[in-house]
């Protein structure tokens, strides 16, 4: 192994911050579960019915497409930031501060286009904390830990988003409260990080930081990037975007589908029904998978075998159109992003093309995540709508199919 890489690489655990990540993540979680649904209850008070359909979807496709933008710049920021506070640390209080000033405007709004600048606002600056969360990761866990520190990221990310429906809900007459608890749940989240996570205050002199003039890493003498890991990297980043499109495409339209495909006279119901269930699996098959992947050392079996699930579960409700299967559905995709939510976060950060370089390559991942999110909606609407709901389910195990073909084109990483 490369020596340059090998001493980047943490040996400890790190135990704070098996602490302070997960409180983060929830708050990030809570305003991305629930925020939108606030706009959408907002509309409704501030549009008329008929046009809050409409409005919802430039406001919600305007704040993806920014939040698209910022992925890929704030983690090469973040890695070349030297600051007394922790180069992670700065990132996330700030990024955490500019999404609650959306927050509070989204609170104060008193037309649509108020609302949908609050929005775009808070969403823009999500990714501004969570690529730095994820790039501590490497950073300061060792990796045989990795799978354990997965799982309560996977776990956080469930329950957080849960908790950000809950509280939606609750909040759907009281707009302006529920964004200002939103936005305070989420300053609180970063500020435990931030003063309790224990990071470095201690910037020492490396390459992260070259001098004018100074040949890039790849080219110093004694560097080299360790053999396949920028091959592995872009087949994980691939597998990654395809799997998370298969997961997509049915959470995203479970609300059609349980009304038209399953004719279902309570959509609502059934798709709250959905969501306990995914939510459940996906939050116990993480916290069971990512311990396992340390104890035996292996990462490609869990994410392969996750993306077969997931393929697999999205394949039950073409072939029985019944609530019943479509719950049965929901379990078996799950236990499947459960697993790759765990599992895919360590095997990420092991196939890094350059550790000291973590915020910049998350950046790029945390681009395929939404990505994915961002053109799932319409891929699967379109396919449902010209070929009927069946053609869309094989559509989504067609891209857990692409993952599973990426992910085994990973060489570095067992």
């Amino acid at each position: 192994m490369n020596v340059a890489v090998a001493a980047a690489a943490p040996t400890r655990v790190d135990r704070r911050l098996f602490i302070t990540l997960p409180i983060a993540l929830v708050g990030v979680q809570v305003v991305v579960g629930g925020a939108d649904l606030l706009v959408a209850a907002a509309l409704d008070v501030v549009e008329l019915a008929g046009g809050s359909v409409t409005t919802f979807g430039v406001i919600t496709a305007v704040a993806s497409f920014v939040a698209l933008l910022v992925y890929p710049l704030v983690g090469h920021a973040s890695d070349r930031t030297a600051v007394r506070v922790g180069r992670r640390s700065a990132w996330v209080v700030a990024g955490s501060l500019g999404s609650a000033a959306g927050l509070i405007v989204m609170s104060q709004a008193r037309s649509s286009a108020g609302l949908g600048f609050g929005f775009v606002v808070a969403v823009a600056f999500i990714p501004v904390i969570v690529v730095p969360l994820y790039a501590s990761i490497p950073d300061r866990v060792a990796v045989p830990r990795r799978g354990a520190i997965g799982a309560l990221v996977g776990a956080a990310t469930i329950a957080g988003g849960m908790a950000g429906n809950v509280l939606a809900a609750g909040f759907a007459t009281r707009i302006a409260a529920g964004a200002v608890t939103f936005a305070a749940v989420l300053v609180l989240g970063a500020a435990a990080f931030a003063i309790f996570g224990g990071e470095s205050r201690t910037i020492e002199p490396d390459d992260r930081f070259p001098e004018p003039g100074d040949p890039s890493p790849d080219h110093r003498p004694g560097w080299s990037a360790p053999a396949g890991h920028s091959a592995d990297f872009a087949w994980f980043t691939i597998g990654r975007f395809a799997l998370f499109l298969a997961y997509a495409i049915v959470a995203a339209l479970a609300y059609y589908v349980v009304r038209d495909y399953l004719g279902s006279t309570d959509p609502a119901a059934g798709v709250a029904t959905f969501a306990v269930v995914t939510g459940s699996a996906t939050l116990l098959a993480a916290l069971a998978a990512g311990p396992w992947s340390d104890r035996i050392g292996r990462r490609k079996p869990f994410v392969i075998v996750a993306a077969g699930l997931l393929g697999a579960g999205v394949l039950v409700p073409a072939v029985a159109p019944t609530m019943t299967a479509f719950l049965v559905a929901a379990a078996i995709i799950g236990i499947g992003f459960g697993i790759y939510l765990a599992v895919g976060t360590a095997l990420g950060t092991q196939v890094l093309p350059d550790p000291s370089a973590a915020g910049r390559d998350i950046g790029l991942i945390g681009l395929a995540n939404a990505g994915a999110a961002a053109v799932a909606p319409f891929l699967g609407s379109q396919v449902a709508s010209t070929f009927g709901y069946p053609a869309m389910f094989a559509l989504a195990a067609a891209a857990a199919m692409a993952a599973m073909g990426a992910l085994l084109q990973i060489r570095s990483v067992r």
